[in-house]
């Protein structure tokens, strides 16, 4: 129910009244809900593109308190339609350590790394902003090379011959573009061991 206070709610029943009393959007969908609901299963599903649509046309909304200390970020918009998403400063740090712990046991990340951070920044979009968060709270140690995808392709080559990297972090696009690059030079990067998708596949 995107931010609800810096009190924590510790029943169904008061978690539902927040929303309603916090939050137009929320207000409507849970209008039917009974006061004394005691589980989730008690609670609408809420149709994700009514959601959209809400928070597209009125973000505020949506959100169940003022945005005073965040991060407004947009979606890459892999449906065509860009979201926008809201973060405070709190939830984009849970959401860096969270995903750094996840990173850290499914990627294959090995102490002493050089990653290469190519994602796109820039027009709110959050993905480069938070694989940086999410890289500085890895509990592994390595070097962080936050390059970007807006980079030209001979400047990324450049940067990770340079620094030796031996991870990447791309969409496809820029993943095949380097590998091309490389491959017009008739180079190779001997450093680099693992390549890790993320954006639009």
């Amino acid at each position: 129910l995107n931010t609800m206070s810096s009190h924590r709610k510790d029943n169904i029943g008061e978690l539902i009244e927040f929303a309603r009393s916090h939050s137009p959007f929320y207000q409507r969908v849970l209008e039917h809900v009974p006061a004394g609901a005691k589980s989730v299963t008690d609670l609408p599903l809420i149709d994700p593109d009514e959601y959209w649509r809400a928070n597209a046309s009125n973000p505020n909304g949506v959100m169940t308190r003022p945005l005073i200390d965040g991060t407004v970020m947009r979606s890459g918009g892999s449906t065509g339609t860009p979201k926008q998403v809201v973060m405070t400063k709190q939830e984009l740090s849970t959401h860096g350590k969270v995903t750094a712990n996840a990173m850290a046991h499914g990627c294959g990340f090995l102490p002493g790394d050089r990653v290469a951070n190519m994602s796109f920044h820039g027009s709110l979009y959050g993905s480069f902003m938070l694989l940086n968060t999410a890289l500085l709270e890895l509990p592994i140690p390595i070097v962080h090379l936050p390059i970007s995808g807006n980079e030209s392709i001979d400047m990324m080559a450049h940067y990770m011959k340079t620094f030796e990297a031996t991870v990447l972090i791309a969409n496809v696009s820029t993943t095949c573009r380097l590998a091309e690059y490389f491959t017009s030079i008739n180079e190779t990067l001997p450093s680099l061991r693992l390549i890790l998708y993320t954006g639009e596949c």
